[in-house]
């Protein structure tokens, strides 16, 4: 219809509450969308909700998974699972001091204790599944039914995740290097070896356990994702597709036939990063996947566009090339390997009609011109970033923007307003030794401050300059909430029909959820938010802020 919405973007394990186990989940989700619906916003976006390694915890980037079609169990509450009601025991063990303890200690961390929680959560989830297999399993319950249509749903695929999971406990217990199937014995490396089978024949247990979590993931996403409907959200939750799996992981495993193991994704060499990006993960073989009429890619589509109004394609360029990098090699030494775009943008607008799910095409980077003729012509949504906006003649003016896009003024890439303001994304940088020379260092701080006198002169002619301050940014060395609010304001009034704003932005925070180009230099995909949802919503500058976005996404 041509509304324009407002919304946010988060990751989801930053959420906390009273009552949460040390990071957020599908219960702190459902409490944001009653707290944002409330406000005004019409949307929540989420960072890629794709199955980790559930042996694994601290491999936490939700960008290098080790499955894009199933769901990170560590986001269910096991509170909220019906089996939980049905245990004595699980009460008990959940109200002990011992247990409290732990909860109240992961509670307090400043970044997610993720080897604590995942501790917790799977001592959980094994009583559950006890609660499960004791009262419905075998015994022809409702609940029993219910699973037993979800694992029908998810057929063969869902049964390899599983299966992969339990092969995965299984070695992991035998050697603690048995990180992923690279590691484990050559017949099982292979999803149709007569070993594989076997095991599959004689761990149905273990198998049915795995896809029992997944069960209890997909029920609280739809349950979420029902809520915003309830809640009024006109787009209500967006999902993200990350741009590649995990090398070692299940989505790999089971389809190694459809992955060029040889080479890994990344990115050319830019301003951002000089020698290019190699981001580790093997890419879907064009060959192939066109042979097998696209399957692969279908079911990664098709499984992102549930439980959800909108998918955002992380790196949509990869419909149409993906920078591939030799093994051995600097991201440099790389070349372009094209796909059959027609084919893949085809699949996606029939998956994008046939589950009603609007797509968000994030296209930030080198940019073909094919790619930016076609994508509007599809009526995919694309990505501006306000950081982005700027040229000689200054930031560029809302009216400008293309409508057909989601806007946001940061990204979880990007320093937060707070640190790209007071410069200290730049110091941690220089910290971290991410710059060649001194001189490189002090030449990023200079187009900053030019970029910043740039967005004040813009706040000053569209008359939202906060009142009595100057067009110095020397004379406001420090990031105030009335500045960001109209920073974003100035992008709400633009024609971009979707709009986001971070969470992290409203509470000011310096801190970012993650420094590319850095692995162990850097805690990334860790940090927490400052507060709670209804703490922040409550605060009535909070309150102002958000009443100022619905003015300006109404033209008023």
């Amino acid at each position: 219809r041509g509304d324009n919405i407002w919304g946010t973007a988060i990751q989801l394990y930053t959420l906390k509450s009273d009552r949460y186990w040390g990071m957020g989940d599908f219960t702190d989700l459902a409490q944001l969308i009653k707290d944002m619906s409330a406000a005004g916003a019409d949307f929540i976006g989420l960072n890629p909700i794709h199955a980790l390694y559930p042996i694994s915890a601290e491999h936490a980037s939700p960008y290098s998974p080790s499955d894009r079609a199933f769901i990170n169990v560590m986001y269910v509450d096991p509170e909220q699972v019906p089996e939980f009601a049905e245990s004595a025991t699980l009460k008990t063990w959940l109200k002990a001091k011992d247990t409290q303890a732990q909860l109240k200690a992961v509670r307090a961390t400043a970044d997610v204790d993720y080897t604590q929680v995942s501790a917790l959560k799977y001592q959980a989830f094994d009583a559950l599944f006890e609660v499960f297999e004791a009262n419905h399993w075998g015994q022809g319950t409702q609940r029993e039914e219910q699973f037993k249509a979800f694992a029908a749903k998810g057929g063969q695929e869902l049964h390899e995740h599983c299966l992969f999971e339990a092969l995965l406990k299984h070695f992991k217990a035998l050697d603690i290097n048995a990180w992923g199937w690279p590691k484990w014995p050559e017949a099982f490396q292979d999803v149709k070896s007569a070993e594989v089978k076997a095991f599959a024949a004689d761990n149905e247990q273990a198998i049915r356990y795995f896809m029992y979590l997944q069960f209890l993931a997909d029920e609280q996403l739809e349950a979420v994702n029902q809520l915003t409907q309830s809640e009024g959200m006109k787009l209500g939750l967006y999902r993200d597709l990350a741009v590649g799996a995990d090398r070692g992981g299940a989505e790999v495993w089971s389809n190694k036939n459809k992955f060029c193991l040889e080479a890994s994704v990344g990115a050319p060499p830019d301003a951002l990063g000089p020698v290019g990006q190699n981001w580790g993960l093997p890419p879907l073989e064009p060959i192939g996947l066109k042979a097998e009429g696209y399957q692969a890619f279908i079911n990664l589509v098709r499984s992102n566009m549930h439980g959800c109004g909108a998918l955002r394609i992380d790196h949509a360029m990869a419909l149409f090339r993906l920078w591939w990098c030799p093994p051995g090699k600097t991201a440099a030494e790389g070349c372009y390997i094209h796909y059959d775009f027609e084919d893949l943008l085809g699949i996606l607008l029939l998956e994008s009609q046939r589950n009603q799910c609007l797509v968000i095409a994030e296209d930030l980077g080198t940019v073909p011109p094919e790619v930016m003729k076609a994508f509007p012509r599809a009526e995919l949504f694309s990505n501006k970033v306000f950081y982005f906006e700027f040229d000689e003649n200054g930031c560029t003016p809302p009216n400008e923007y293309a409508p057909k896009a989601l806007a946001i003024v940061a990204n979880h890439d990007m320093p937060t307003v707070k640190a790209y303001w007071n410069l200290t994304d730049l110091d941690l940088r220089k910290t971290l030794g991410m710059f060649t020379t001194e001189a490189v260092f002090q030449t990023e701080r200079e187009g900053r401050e030019t970029c910043k006198e740039q967005i004040l002169e813009a706040l000053d002619t569209s008359g939202r300059l906060p009142k009595g301050m100057s067009l110095d940014p020397a004379k406001t060395p420090e990031m105030t909430l009335e500045l960001c609010q109209a920073i974003h304001c100035q992008l709400a009034s633009g024609q971009s029909q979707i709009m986001a704003i971070q969470l992290e932005d409203f509470m000011l925070i310096n801190k970012p959820v993650n420094v590319p180009g850095t692995s162990d230099e850097y805690a990334n995909w860790r940090r927490k938010l400052d507060e709670d949802s209804t703490t922040l919503f409550n605060r009535p500058e909070i309150q102002a802020f958000c009443a100022a976005l619905n003015r300006e996404r109404a033209g008023k």
